[in-house]
């Protein structure tokens, strides 16, 4: 099998490959903005996360479109003004206080094709030589020293911006971008347990009858919902969690409105019981299909096989010993379409059955998520010396929460992203169906301790010009602090 490797991005590199720098935000103060706490004591029914809209992907690339050979368009001008976190007068963008971002679009997938930090005294800029071809326009500016983000024309969220075109030796005006500062708001997704918090998740982000697959798994386990999250977001499903000897009432309502042609259940009759199959198969008219291995190792490896039947670029690798480092790979995996494979972390060495399984799907890159603590240097020497030669890259920190920021930090350093989400780093239950709805937002997972977040991940978020983060699960796995500007 050969790979086309220009989606790639380069692990090592992955904040350096932007043509210029993104905007430094001068030194952060102690304490994030406080915030009141009513704001975010708010039913989950009043979270409308937007996402794409159907058929269009939520994937960028901070690197060139590859293999472009369309003609240039003619010079692309505008108008940058910034407002001040709490209004103010708009003010013309000065050279280096704010960046003007093109993104291409080819295949489905954004390219950051070119950027610009200069302005003349009016605000003004000037772009030669893009390729012609369609484009989204972002701003990224530092206004007195938080974050502020735009898209042509004025639009705040990468979901609602418009695309324009950008023809062959034409120029195109594209008018004044305004850019306001901002600081993240702070919003909640709960259920009444960890079957409800799922549900209230793909409430959030999918109308009715929008999904064509769910994957179902077992809520007393995390083991096999850490593969099937990452798979049923490459499929553009999303994952429902059940009890392993009876499917909750709720989550039958959640399939009838969903309206699933598939339904996959992950894991063996120990893990969720035949009478589940069967209640699911009375509530939905939907194929019902089962994927279980003899362990949660082999049921790793079996949901790749099914998600990824000719193959996958992007691998990450995690103990299934524990759930912390997978949980936040899942995410940054699933935006690049690709999968999670469950390794026994404490091994000395890549045992053969995954060492086979990795040969058999030749991954282009490969992250082994979490510290030698977690997946042995044995192993990853192992994945090191495959014989299709992936890019393998170790994302691991001192600590789970470390883990997550590394994770974030190379997949999604330079996309900033519109959302971001916060999971209890002491439970899996309520973020395990919160892989596949980040994935579609093209969103970060991060992990917080109960009763504050850290500054390390606050100023993190605020760097990645995050517009909105949501908290997953209640206040008893995570205070309404995380929320409103306590920082460890």
């Amino acid at each position: 099998m050969t790979h086309s490797r220009t989606h790639r991005l380069t692990l090592s590199l992955a904040a350096a490959v932007l043509v210029a720098p993104l905007i430094a935000l001068p030194a952060h103060a102690t304490d994030a903005p406080n915030r009141d706490v009513d704001s975010v004591e708010r039913s989950s029914a009043a979270v409308e996360l937007t996402p794409v809209s159907a058929g269009e992907s939520a994937a960028r690339v901070v690197s060139p479109a590859p293999e472009l050979s369309a003609a240039a368009a003619g010079d692309v001008s505008g108008r940058v003004l910034v407002v001040a976190l709490g209004g103010g007068s708009p003010q013309p963008a000065g050279s280096g206080e704010a960046t003007v971002r093109f993104w291409l679009e080819l295949a489905g997938t954004y390219y950051l094709e070119a950027e610009t930090s200069i302005f003349d005294g009016d605000g003004d800029f000037t772009v030669s030589n893009l390729p012609a071809g369609t484009y989204r326009v972002e701003v990224l500016a530092n206004i007195d020293g938080v974050p502020g983000k735009a898209y042509y024309i004025d639009e705040q969220y990468w979901g609602n911006a418009d695309a324009i075109e950008f023809n062959e030796g034409a120029a195109t005006l594209l008018g004044t971008i305004t850019v306001t500062g901002f600081t993240p708001y702070p919003g909640r997704i709960a259920g009444d347990d960890r079957y409800s918090t799922a549900v209230e998740l793909t409430r959030s982000t999918t109308i009715d009858g929008g999904a064509d697959v769910v994957y179902l798994v077992s809520g007393a386990g995390y083991a096999d919902a850490l593969s099937a999250g990452p798979a049923a977001a490459v499929e553009g499903g999303v994952l429902l969690l059940t009890r392993p000897n009876e499917l909750p009432s709720i989550v039958a309502e959640e399939l009838q409105r969903l309206d699933p042609s598939r339904v996959v259940i992950v894991g063996g009759t120990s893990a969720v019981a035949s009478r589940v199959a069967t209640q699911v198969g009375n509530a939905v008219d939907a194929e019902v299909v089962r994927i279980a291995g003899a362990d949660r190792y082999a049921t790793s490896r079996a949901v790749v096989d099914y998600a990824w039947p000719d193959g996958v670029e992007w691998v990450a690798t995690a103990t299934g010993r524990n759930f912390p480092d997978a949980l936040a790979a899942s995410a940054a995996i699933a935006t690049r379409g690709g999968a999670v494979v469950l390794v026994d972390g404490s091994r000395s060495t890549l045992d053969s059955a995954t060492r086979n399984f990795l040969i058999s799907k030749d991954p282009a890159v490969v992250a082994i998520a979490g510290g030698s603590a977690s997946v042995s240097n044995g192993i990853a020497s192992g994945i090191n010396g495959l014989p299709g030669n992936p890019e393998v890259e170790r994302l691991g920190g001192d600590d789970r929460y470390e883990t997550a920021r590394i994770i974030n930090a190379q997949f999604f350093s330079g996309l900033a992203p519109d959302f971001a989400f916060i999971a209890t780093g002491r439970g899996f239950a309520d973020a395990l169906a919160g892989g596949p709805v980040a994935a579609a937002l093209g969103a970060p997972i991060y992990l917080s301790e109960q009763r504050c977040l850290d500054a390390d991940t606050y100023f993190d978020i605020l760097d990645l010009f995050v517009r909105e983060m949501y908290a997953i699960g209640g206040t008893a796995v995570l205070s309404n602090r995380v929320l409103t500007g306590t920082l460890c």
